[in-house]
């Protein structure tokens, strides 16, 4: 190539690509205003950052004084569940809308929380515990695809609510109350879907915790991408079929919620 021509060329080179960068940047940054912009707004609604979070609630919220620690568990919450699932942490800002009942989210929005929406978590501090919403946007975050069983996108967004809740004497207790959804009933999208929300969740909890003490995070995650049942890998991985695994699990279970009857007995005395 002639030098005049490649001197030309090298020129406009250095005069558009900055032009390009800095287009490129400015749709970024609209994009990013439209999505600060488009975000609700409630009257009498104040806001809270830290860290990696936003908080928006009622200027008289009652708790408005526990920000601070409601934040730090937010924050800390996230921390052991990237690290737990072993995938990265969003940078942020994530907003949390909290409202102080079910009804006064529903007045507001015109449905149930919790749930998640973009860059928003939807919560209500009464009966659900935090963790819950923090899950579903995680799982999002991280463009996990939707698992073969419902059981198990459940079983994950109860197991880490950080309710401190033991799902598994819970599962015992419904084992010992004739409560127990069977194992192929969970493993079945449309009957699991038939039970009450709350029963079939904190019982996938279980299952799902059962799975990865067994056979660790990996693993799951590995069932959890793959469309094969199952039953296929639990003989691949441990050589047992699915109706010897469901015993081993409720046994478990059992296991456990007798423990908690024994502590809980001996505390009230």
């Amino acid at each position: 190539m002639n030098k005049k021509y490649l001197y030309i060329f090298v020129l406009a080179a250095m005069v558009l690509i900055p032009m390009i960068v800095s287009r490129c940047s400015g749709d970024k940054n609209n994009v990013e205003k439209e999505s600060e912009s488009s975000l609700p707004q409630f009257q009498n609604f104040t806001t809270y950052t830290y860290r990696t979070f936003v908080f928006h609630f009622r200027r008289d919220a009652s708790w408005r004084s526990d920000m601070h620690q409601i934040a730090g568990a937010f924050e800390n919450a996230m921390k052991l569940n990237c690290e737990f699932f072993k995938k990265p942490c969003p940078e942020g800002p994530i907003h949390v809308y909290i409202y102080n009942t079910p009804d006064e989210a529903e007045a507001l929005l015109g449905r149930e929380v919790p749930f998640v929406v973009n860059n928003q978590i939807h919560w209500e501090r009464v009966l659900t515990s935090y963790g819950a919403g923090l899950m579903m946007y995680l799982l999002d975050y991280w463009d996990m695809k939707e698992p073969a069983y419902d059981a198990f996108r459940e079983g994950v967004i109860a197991l880490r609510d950080f309710s401190k809740r033991n799902y598994h004497q819970i599962t015992g207790r419904f084992i010992k109350e004739d409560r127990y959804i069977p194992l192929d009933s969970l493993l079945n999208n449309s009957a699991y879907n038939q039970y009450e929300v709350q029963v079939r969740s904190w019982e996938a909890a279980s299952l799902v915790a059962f799975i990865t003490l067994n056979f660790g995070v990996d693993r799951f995650l590995e069932i959890w991408d793959s469309s094969r049942p199952l039953a296929e890998h639990l003989e691949e991985i441990a050589g047992v079929d699915l109706h010897r695994f469901e015993l081993l699990w409720r046994q478990y279970a059992v296991q456990e919620r007798e423990i908690w009857e024994k502590q809980s007995n001996e505390n009230n005395k």
